[in-house]
């Protein structure tokens, strides 16, 4: 699980069909349900940017997934 953030934003812009996502796993069904992030450093290097935060939530996060992973357990 992750609980800290690293994003760096650079001047270029990459990507195409076979691109490998920043963020993977299923997703979130709607906006609401998003993690949110509290960035606690935005770092300037050279023309880039380091960003670095937390999960606003984590506690709750981590209780989720837990009870996630206990109920697929239980159904094997």
């Amino acid at each position: 699980m992750v609980d800290k953030i690293y994003l760096f934003m650079a001047p270029i812009i990459i990507g195409g069909k076979e691109s490998i996502s920043s963020v993977g796993g299923r997703g979130v069904p709607s906006i609401k349900r998003a993690k949110v992030v509290d960035f606690l450093e935005i770092k300037s290097i050279e023309d880039n940017f380091l960003c670095a935060g937390k999960l606003k939530d984590y506690t709750h996060y981590v209780l989720e997934k837990t009870d996630e992973l206990r109920n697929r357990c239980l159904r094997a």
